[in-house]
């Protein structure tokens, strides 16, 4: 079963300052979760799945999803502690030389990049961003087989459901301006507690339509949800 988030701290949502890494390389890894478990056991072994990955160094892990808003997708939380997914395994991508001030200009340049309104399942999903900040931190980046359905989708776009092909839509019940969050990465708390209503975001969706979809078969084209007034929320896939 699937954990629930681990929220961070909104004081350590970027790395703190430590001695102890001045003179050593920090390591970098690339966390790997399930998000069809039925799905992955039968085409983990060759090659391909459905899986929502976070960048993980010096105790955060930073990933990236979709929302109606323009201001920043990139998601910290605690290592293995994704919302929704059940964490399969962590990789070693490699070790970053930069220091602690550096990662964060890096993590901060994303954010203001890796926009919630940018996002695309098919062409600009979590598993994108996890590989763009593991080549800026490492020089290497995750592994092919992570984003391997998302490449092959992206192959033939006219087969999925337009809901798959389209970044996030707003909402007709969205009034007023969006919300204005805190500057760097966003944690789970401010998402899921501090939206106001007319914004809301009231649990972090890494997928699991997707998933939901894949596993009864692609049948529906309309992108329509299944109803109800609540406003999209994020998906990291």
């Amino acid at each position: 079963m699937a954990q629930a988030a681990d929220p961070v701290s909104e004081s350590s949502r970027l790395l703190a300052p430590d001695d102890v890494h001045v003179d050593r390389k920090i390591a970098v890894y690339v966390n790997v979760y399930d998000m069809a478990p039925d799905i992955n056991k039968k085409t983990y072994w060759i090659g391909s799945g459905i899986f929502h990955s976070g960048i993980e160094l010096l105790g955060h892990e930073y990933s990236y999803g979709g929302h109606p808003y323009d201001f920043t997708g990139v998601i910290v939380v605690k290592p293995h502690r994704a919302p929704q997914v059940k964490f399969r395994e962590s990789i070693l991508v490699g070790h970053t030389s930069l220091s602690v001030p550096q990662i964060n200009s890096v993590i901060l340049q994303l954010c203001a990049e890796w926009t919630g309104s940018s996002y695309n399942l098919l062409n600009r999903n979590c598993n994108h961003f996890s590989h763009v900040l593991a080549e800026l931190l490492t020089g290497s980046g995750v592994p092919g087989w992570i984003n391997r359905a998302a490449f092959l989708g992206s192959c033939v776009p006219c087969l999925l459901p337009r809901a798959w092909r389209q970044s996030p839509q707003p909402s007709e019940d969205m009034t007023g301006a969006p919300p204005t969050p805190p500057p760097g990465p966003l944690d789970m708390t401010w998402l899921c507690d501090e939206l106001p209503d007319a914004h809301p975001i009231p649990q972090l969706d890494i997928g699991s339509s997707v998933a939901a979809t894949a596993s009864a078969g692609i049948s529906d084209d309309s992108g329509s949800s299944s109803g109800g007034t609540t406003p999209p929320a994020p998906h990291l896939v």
